[in-house]
């Protein structure tokens, strides 16, 4: 049951939700608390008051109390997009790989995170779709705190947001994300990387990391090198990438002694998708 106020909604989303109607950013969760089955959170006077009613019923929620909330500073907005529309085809995508939600940056682009926040129990409104990402053995996600890492996008054509390149995915082989459905004419699409390692701390002998990038199996660009702890991310685009169904992403380190290595892995921070034409 949703409480509303001009700017905000509150209910539940599993836990305690809310909804900012002035910034559009997704919904942000309150866990560990949950509403009631009825309305119960009392927005009035810049306050939200939500009295306790979930003592007696068996879902296991650590706080179970009354809470009342109010405004705060501006801090970091990750909270997560819900959707019930069809996926594809896609006109339009931006993906950040590896933060704790989704997104919107101050041009109103909305970036999804992927992997996508796992809900404790899956509905249909969550907006969910599969990668299918591989990763070389030492290989995985990262995120840091934006906070503590330093950035250059200043002049940077078509940068994302500083926070994007935060996170990436670390030693990506390959992912295939769908664009077009079952029935869709093949389509080109122009297709942007976006590409930084940086770090909270960098040591002086810090490797380069060097690696090749293929679409749908072709190589599209090979030598791309990332300095650790380089402030100024690189942006790679590629027009004319034909796709029927999905977009098949490589990335191979140059040498294959350097897949043992962390610090040398590929990587990829964020990736928009435009349809040309």
């Amino acid at each position: 049951m949703i409480a509303a106020t001009p700017n905000m909604l509150t209910f539940r989303s599993r836990y305690t939700s809310f909804y900012d109607l002035e910034k559009d950013i997704g919904t942000t969760h309150f866990a560990g608390h949950r509403n009631g089955c009825w309305i119960n959170a009392i927005p009035g006077n810049g306050l939200v008051s939500i009295p306790e009613s979930s003592a007696g019923w068996v879902c296991l929620f650590s706080i179970a109390s009354t809470i009342v909330m109010e405004p705060r500073e501006e801090r970091e907005d990750w909270a997560m997009f819900s959707s019930t529309a069809k996926q594809t085809p896609v006109k339009y995508l931006a993906l950040n790989f590896g933060p704790p939600g989704d997104r919107r940056a101050e041009d109103g682009t909305a970036w999804l995170a992927y992997p996508r926040p796992r809900p404790e129990r899956q509905t249909s409104l969550d907006l969910a779709f599969d990668c299918s990402a591989a990763f070389s053995k030492n290989g995985g996600y990262v995120s840091l705190n934006e906070a503590t890492v330093s950035l250059d996008t200043t002049s940077l054509k078509n940068a994302a947001p500083d926070w994007a390149y935060t996170s990436w995915a670390n030693g990506l082989l390959m992912a295939h994300i769908p664009l077009l459905g079952k029935g869709d004419a093949p389509a080109k699409y122009t297709v942007r990387l976006h590409l930084a390692a940086p770090a909270e701390k960098v040591a002086a002998d810090a490797p380069d990391r060097k690696f090749l990038i293929r679409f749908q199996g072709q190589k599209v660009a090979e030598g791309v090198t990332i300095k650790a702890g380089n402030p100024k991310p690189q942006i790679l685009e590629f027009n004319g990438i034909e796709v029927t169904d999905v977009l098949n992403i490589e990335q191979w380190a140059e040498k294959e002694k350097d897949t043992a290595v962390s610090s040398k892995l590929p990587v990829l921070n964020a990736i928009e998708i435009v349809r040309e034409g």
